[in-house]
């Protein structure tokens, strides 16, 4: 029963990913010694995509105390289908559809990369790489809308610190591809894409955009991790 019950759940999640048209799909060091990766062209286009602001998305001036021209943004994240190393990392603008920034992950999926112009109307997109648990190449794409709080500001000229930038680590994975997909096709709110993927997949908050294989290496016996981390990997199989 509770096999039937885990399936039609996933079923009625790639239900609703059909239904918004999302999920596009192509075929050792430690986090301290990430390198930074400033250099940027904006010559790339992917599709025009906006999302309404809400809550947890802001404009440029409203992120941080300082004005745009006095402060510097800077984003860290890790990809997770497994943990995705080579993976390519793009910045994408949401309200012009380019590519503004790009790098490539490394050990356990980490990357870190500056804003261009201090933009936090951006989407974060990751594509191809190795999964780390099976050392097989990884052939989709994740995505992630950043939140408010994922921005590490610093004075303009400045680095983050380690601790900072260890803080503020957003995640990429299968859950948070499927809201943002939701976002973008409908051009609703993150926080309302959110929504329609918790009701769906019965996740918390705290769940959806977590690093549940870190948790799972910690809490090995949790089943409500055990259980989100197959919704995850289904999830992706399928889209």
């Amino acid at each position: 029963f509770m096999f039937k019950t885990f399936h039609l759940v996933i079923l009625s999640a790639i239900m609703v990913l059909m239904i918004f048209q999302g999920c596009s799909k192509s075929s050792s060091h430690n986090e301290e010694n990430i390198s930074l990766d400033t250099n940027y062209s904006n010559n790339s286009n992917e599709s025009n995509a906006s999302v309404p602001s809400d809550t947890n998305t802001s404009t440029t001036d409203e992120v941080g105390s300082q004005t745009k021209d006095e402060k510097d943004l800077f984003l860290s994240g890790a990809a997770i289908d497994g943990y995705l190393r080579d993976a390519q990392v793009k910045i994408i603008d949401l309200d012009s559809g380019k590519i503004i920034q790009s790098s490539t992950t490394l050990s356990k999926g980490n990357w870190r990369l500056k804003i261009p112009n201090n933009n936090p109307n951006i989407s974060i997109k990751i594509i191809g790489g190795i999964d780390e648990s099976t050392n097989k190449p990884f052939e989709g794409v994740l995505s992630n809308i950043p939140d408010k709080k994922h921005f590490i500001e610093v004075p303009k000229g400045g680095i983050p610190s380690d601790k900072d930038f260890t803080k503020n680590k957003m995640v990429v994975t299968p859950l948070t591809t499927l809201v943002t997909n939701i976002a973008i096709d409908k051009k609703v709110s993150k926080k309302e894409a959110k929504k329609v993927v918790k009701d769906i997949l019965k996740i918390e908050d705290n769940y959806l955009e977590s690093d549940y294989i870190s948790q799972l290496e910690k809490e090995p016996d949790n089943n409500e991790l055990q259980e989100i981390y197959k919704k995850a990997v289904t999830l992706q199989k399928f889209t």
